[in-house]
């Protein structure tokens, strides 16, 4: 562990991959009544823990608890050397006020009150959306700063031209995309250089390997990828229950089918034996074949104790052989032909 913070710092040295290879994402530390209550307390030790493990960049967002994540993120970062550390945060998500955009989400709080979100992109409100967020961050600038999703309502255009305008007025570092189909991922990229894209990636989830993958390394842009353990399901621990989302897929109900259940559990077995071999746990080598995938540079993993950060951390100093890589693949592969 001792050489842990060596190899998470290693990535600052190349321009093009200002981010930590493993981002401690602080999507857990938020006060939501229906999925999380995680208290401040707790938040700010698992937060420290990953500062002093090495964890250089933080990705938090202002809907994460409607601005409580990045407030406790706040208290940790204001006793470090800002530039020591890299903050991710999000916009196109709003709530409050005057209802805009397109309804995405509804969240209930402690008090009882229920919230709706929002997506919205437009000019003005991404722009606010950033002066707000630095405020609740006391910082002067956000190194990455992400459109979450798509808002139909707003042209690309004007969107990207807020963008050009924070970076200008030294706001944000880079700028980034999340969950946008290619086509709008592309045309975004012409009025602006996002220079990263996060995007769902796992070793049941490979979808963006058709069209994605490709633009990225061809343009030189950077992945983040999130969600490496399919919701759990990779850690090789119990498997999860199934929870259903708005606009959930066949694609991704299929895996808690008795059947492919069982298929899954034999493809984890195969994996946990190449996992022994190396000492490490099988949530440790589902990492690790993620950042081993072209265009990745960094993956986001969410924490909210202490033991888990720890963890979460070797995953960093992992390496995986082409035969390793290779072998791990011809498994997926026969697992996914068998899916049904």
């Amino acid at each position: 562990m001792k050489n842990m913070a060596h190899n998470f710092l290693e990535n600052k040295k190349n321009s093009t991959q200002p981010f930590s290879k493993i981002i401690f994402g602080a999507w857990g530390i938020k006060k939501d009544a229906d999925f999380y209550n995680v208290s401040e307390k707790d938040s700010l030790k698992a937060l420290a823990r990953a500062v002093d493990l090495g964890f250089t960049s933080i990705d938090t967002a202002p809907g994460y608890g409607f601005g409580y994540s990045e407030r406790v993120v706040a208290k940790v970062v204001e006793s470090i050397s800002r530039d020591s550390i890299q903050i991710i945060t999000e916009c196109g998500i709003v709530w409050g006020g005057e209802k805009r955009g397109v309804y995405t989400s509804s969240a209930k709080l402690d008090n009882g009150k229920t919230i709706s979100s929002y997506l919205y992109a437009n000019k003005n409100s991404i722009i606010k959306e950033c002066e707000n967020s630095l405020k609740r961050l006391k910082t002067d600038y956000i190194d990455l700063y992400t459109l979450i999703e798509r808002d139909s309502t707003t042209p690309i255009e004007e969107t990207a031209e807020a963008f050009q305008l924070l970076k200008q007025s030294g706001k944000i570092r880079f700028g980034g995309i999340g969950n946008f189909a290619i086509d709008d991922y592309k045309k975004a990229c012409d009025y602006f250089d996002f220079q990263f894209v996060k995007a769902r990636y796992n070793m049941l989830n490979r979808r963006i390997d058709e069209q994605l993958v490709p633009f990225c390394k061809k343009t030189n842009k950077k992945i983040l990828a999130y969600d490496c353990h399919q919701r759990g399901i990779l850690t090789g621990r119990s498997y999860p229950e199934f929870y259903f989302r708005v606009g959930e897929s066949d694609f991704f109900t299929r895996y808690y089918k008795p059947d492919n259940k069982e298929k899954i559990r034999k493809f984890l077995n195969n994996l946990t034996y190449l996992a022994i071999e190396k000492g490490i746990t099988l949530a440790n080598l589902t990492i690790a074949w993620v950042l081993a995938q072209d265009a990745v540079s960094s993956v986001l993993l969410a924490a909210s104790h202490i033991d888990q950060i720890v963890d979460d951390g070797r995953a960093a100093e992992v390496i995986l052989s082409m035969e390793d890589v290779a072998y791990i693949n011809s498994n997926i592969d026969f697992l996914m032909e068998t899916i049904d």
